[in-house]
């Protein structure tokens, strides 16, 4: 599913319009990229948390070449779902 089908979907769920859902998704990830810019964990009762995680610098390879390189350190972002999240996508199985 891609943004613009997400965005169907939502304004389909809630009866507003496409553009009502895409203003709130976008909002969405505006939100959630700020907070977590900032440190701060998101935590969604039943559906997850996001929250950044510092990885540390360590070597890799160039797929290309073979190459042993230095990865530099970075922030990433880690989601770990909630139980009814995970109940949910085991149900529909």
């Amino acid at each position: 599913m891609n943004k613009a089908e997400l965005i169907t979907a939502i304004a389909q769920d809630m009866g507003v319009t496409f553009v009502a859902a895409k203003g709130f998704i976008d909002s969405f990830q505006r939100t959630v990229s700020n907070i977590l810019a900032e440190g701060d964990m998101i935590s969604l009762h039943n559906f997850g948390c996001l929250q950044t995680k510092e990885q540390g610098a360590r070597p890799v390879r160039n797929p290309k070449t073979g190459e042993p390189v230095m990865l530099a350190p970075r922030t990433t972002v880690r989601f770990k779902p909630g139980k009814l999240l995970l109940e949910t996508v085991n149900k529909q199985k």
